[in-house]
């Protein structure tokens, strides 16, 4: 569905107690909340591709490791991230998503963050 642009498959597979964690502060619920987040994420990026490295099943849970490629609109950059998924179904549909994705090396590519941003914040130090 990320890759062909089918919102309609997001919505067919999201129920209305679906959590998704990890997209953005707080959780996000239902269909809805995907959407919405599914059309934000479409607005500022086009060509997504999607490489499984390795995924591994236990019951009802789905966890997999990829990159995801896609263009960044607004700097016609392409990005590349790398990152894990954790889904659990219920009743053949997303009951819970736990995702985590490189999100800093996302924001280096399309040149919102310098490449030494991690680097230039531990020098910083902690503030006291």
């Amino acid at each position: 569905m990320w890759t062909e642009g089918r919102r309609e498959s997001l919505i067919a597979l999201t129920p209305k107690d679906a959590v998704l964690h990890n997209l953005g502060p707080e959780p996000i619920v239902g269909p809805d909340g995907a959407v919405a987040f599914w059309e934000a994420v479409n607005g500022a990026f086009e060509k997504f591709e999607f490489e499984l490295h390795e995924s591994m099943s236990e019951g009802d849970q789905v966890m997999a490791r990829g990159t995801l490629s896609y263009r960044h609109r607004a700097s016609g950059r392409p990005i590349h991230m790398h990152g894990f998924l954790s889904i659990r179904f219920r009743d053949g549909l997303v009951a819970e998503l736990w995702q985590s994705w490189d999100l800093l090396g996302v924001m280096i590519q399309a040149g919102a963050a310098e490449p030494d941003a991690f680097a230039a914040m531990l020098a910083a130090g902690t503030p006291s």
